[in-house]
């Protein structure tokens, strides 16, 4: 009996811990690892390591459907020369730091698939919410052919007038028309396009972005601020191919990947 005890201890010993962030269970927050509410925005950082913002409106409601998902990635750069995403492992997730409401600095660690660990950090600056991260080990992707990224998905709020409206383009391109992407690049030149516009012919994204805004007429109107700052930058990918009513990303990268860390960060805001 003592040695099958030895045995149980030691075998233990080698399993590692599951790590998981702890929440907050109100219910407002539930599920909420941090969290910070503005005039104009609500925030939150769940337990499986996505985040959403969310718009207030007057009557200081949150409207589930109407959002900004956000994601934690390793991007992965092919052979070939297409990428592949490697999501946050969940269960990976752990901080120090205990789970709020008043979200004021925090910091998560966790990993993805092929040992590569990360740590971002949130914090709250002038009623935007601040992102910074960096990779603390590359894993399995050695050789410079991951990164580290923190995307915001632009979605659809359209869908349902594009089938409404799918026997009448023109009126459609009017309506759409009243939504707007304006995006500064990092030498400072400034791009404005309406929702019934394409992000650019022959490409699938646009780099090199240090600002982006995006104002949603079907949803206020609200406008929605993201900026780089530091050693890093922004790109702008469709979600399927077509005008951008039909959903976009905004993809923040440091600009070494994110191994080295340092000043860069990735604000998002609601206007």
């Amino acid at each position: 009996m003592k040695n099958l005890l030895i045995v149980l201890i030691a075998a233990a010993a080698v399993i590692p811990a599951r790590a998981e962030l702890q929440v907050l269970e109100d219910r407002e927050w539930a599920g909420t690892f941090a969290g910070f509410e503005s005039r104009s925005l609500r925030f939150q950082f769940l337990a499986d390591g996505s985040a959403v913002v969310h718009p207030l409106f007057k009557d200081k409601q949150v409207y589930p459907y109407v959002r900004i998902p956000i994601r934690i990635e390793l991007e992965e750069s092919l052979a070939d020369g297409s990428t592949k995403l490697h999501p946050v492992l969940p269960e990976s997730l752990e901080s120090s730091d205990k789970p709020t409401e008043k979200l004021k600095r925090s910091t998560v660690k966790g990993s993805f698939e092929g040992g590569a660990t990360f740590e971002v950090t949130l914090a709250v600056k002038s009623g935007a919410v601040l992102f910074s991260g960096k990779l603390i080990d590359a894993g399995t992707f050695k050789d410079g052919r991951a990164r580290l990224r923190i995307a915001a998905e632009i979605l659809n709020f359209y869908g349902k007038d594009e089938k409404k409206l799918k026997n009448d383009p023109v009126a459609l391109a009017e309506l759409v028309a009243k939504s707007s992407l304006t995006y500064m690049a990092n030498d400072r030149k400034r791009t404005e396009l309406d929702f019934s516009e394409s992000l650019g012919s022959g490409s699938t994204a646009v780099t090199g972005v240090r600002e982006a805004s995006v104002e949603l007429a079907v949803v206020g109107p609200k406008t929605f601020e993201f900026e780089a700052a530091g050693a890093s930058s922004l790109r702008l990918e469709p979600r399927v191919g077509g005008p951008l009513h039909r959903g976009f990303f905004v993809i923040w990268s440091p600009d070494d990947g994110g191994k080295a860390g340092g000043e860069a960060s990735f604000s998002v805001a609601v206007k």
